[in-house]
């Protein structure tokens, strides 16, 4: 067997049979232009190219495994058009008829000249992949390449393909109303989705789905909704952020175009590659030999954090007891993950995101002994780079890159404020005055100045 399948297509075409679908303006494949359906190590039972055509109807083919393809054409009055967003569906279907979600890459090209495809793409299960990468304002042949290795001892070998659409096509389109005004929100539990009611007459109900890369959806949906139902919410996100949600209208077996959000989330430097040695013993070896008997840092948030969790990320070294807290506004949230090797590791921690606050944050890091306690024998370690991670609008976070609030003494010296966003006269933070516009200020800091809130430079 020729492991090329640019070469192996060469060849097929050179003979190659057509399956082809009625001439018809619509979003789905028209024609098998070639194709190569491998049976895996245990036969094919679903290897008819043909199945790959029209829209979802449940009937699908079985590619066989690596090694197999199909080339399929979208129509000449209906090629995939690069539009906003992602341009193409593929469906893979194993676990919605019990199997597994598989993958496969995608390439399109205008010609079937095997030379001219470019890769787009890869997937897996359901995928919404974008054809911008190829260059093209328009795609009208679709090229799958077979990914998947693991159902090759069953009867139905490899990625599992039951359609492909254009979301984005020049014909007419008379299938069911995708969901509009899709919007999500945090809360301390989880992810709210919420859409508008579609417009489908024989609507059934919407399905919801679940990503983690915004490209690949399960073949099955994490929720079947009812036709009154407009919104849900997921308790159970798989991650802290980073997470997609599509939302699909149903009419019966058919399935709309999926409209899909994402969690917006934001990162903020806590502290940088400065090594801080915790402990209470020199390591004249370490790169810090000095410990210190606590390590506090501060940072800012524009905005409440969203979501139930926050997730702090941090280098590690030599770490040998999983007893030293990390507190987060005085309260302890977790405990500095062990790595007792004497090398760098990044470990990554999660802690209730209600523990951050609006404006200035503290957390700090306090070197315990085994048993917990705060003397003899403290752990030496040390750590650096940390990043916290939330949940939220990134917008709003980004408003203040670098909140300050600075509290002003009556015998200060004279300071330049750049960038003052809002002030209050009184010494309290209360009564915020918006200045109008950023701007430099600089005199002498008295009880009058109050406090100032800043931003840095864009």
């Amino acid at each position: 067997m020729n492991p090329n399948p640019v070469l192996r297509l060469a060849a097929f075409m050179a003979g190659a049979a057509l399956f082809i679908l009625p001439a018809v303006a619509d979003p789905y494949a028209q024609a098998v232009v070639a194709s190569e359906i491998l049976d895996g190590n245990a036969g094919n039972n679903q290897s008819d190219p043909a199945a790959a055509l029209g829209a979802p109807d449940g009937t699908y083919l079985s590619l066989g495994g690596p090694g197999a393809w199909i080339l399929l054409d979208m129509g000449a009055d209906s090629p995939v058009l690069d539009g906003a967003g992602p341009d193409l569906e593929v469906r893979e279907i194993g676990s919605a008829f019990g199997g597994v979600d598989e993958s496969y890459r995608v390439l399109v090209s205008n010609s079937t000249d095997t030379n001219s495809f470019v890769l787009v793409g890869t997937g897996r299960a359901l995928s919404l992949l974008d054809i911008s990468p190829s260059g093209l304002a328009s795609a009208r042949y679709v090229w799958i390449q077979d990914q998947a290795t693991e159902t090759l001892n069953t009867p139905t070998p490899g990625s599992d393909i039951d359609s492909l659409r254009a979301l984005h096509f020049s014909g007419g389109d008379s299938e069911v109303p995708a969901p509009t005004g899709v919007g999500l929100r945090m809360t301390g539990q989880g992810a709210w989705i919420s859409w508008n009611p579609s417009t489908a007459t024989n609507l059934t109900g919407y399905a919801i789905r679940r990503s983690l890369d915004g490209v690949s959806f399960g073949s099955s949906p994490d929720a079947v909704l009812s036709v009154d139902e407009t919104a849900w919410h997921d308790v159970n996100m798989p991650a802290l952020a980073g997470v997609y949600y599509a939302v699909s209208a149903l009419a019966g077996a058919i399935e709309s175009v999926l409209t899909v959000v994402g969690v917006p989330s934001s990162e903020v430097a806590v502290a940088g590659s400065t090594v801080i040695h915790l402990g209470d013993n020199s390591a004249p070896a370490w790169e810090v030999p000095e410990p210190q008997p606590a390590a506090t840092f501060t940072f800012t948030l524009a905005a409440p954090a969203g979501g139930p969790e926050a997730e702090l990320t941090l280098d590690v070294f030599n770490v040998d007891y999983g007893s030293s807290p990390i507190l987060v506004n005085g309260a302890r949230v977790a405990a500095v993950p062990v790595q007792n090797a004497e090398s760098w590791a990044t470990r990554t921690v999660r802690f209730a995101a209600g523990a951050l606050q609006p404006g200035i944050n503290t957390l700090t890091i306090l070197p315990r002994n085994s048993g917990g306690g705060s003397t003899g024998n403290l752990d030496d370690f040390q750590v650096r780079n940390l990043t916290l991670r939330i949940a939220g609008d990134p917008s709003a976070i980004a408003l203040y890159t670098a909140t300050r609030i600075t509290r002003v003494a009556a015998d200060a010296d004279t300071v330049t404020l750049r960038w003052v966003v809002e002030q209050t006269p009184g010494l309290l933070p209360v009564d915020w005055q918006v200045v109008s516009g950023p701007i430099e200020w600089t005199g002498l800091l008295s009880p009058t100045n109050g406090f100032f809130r800043l931003r840095e430079a864009p």
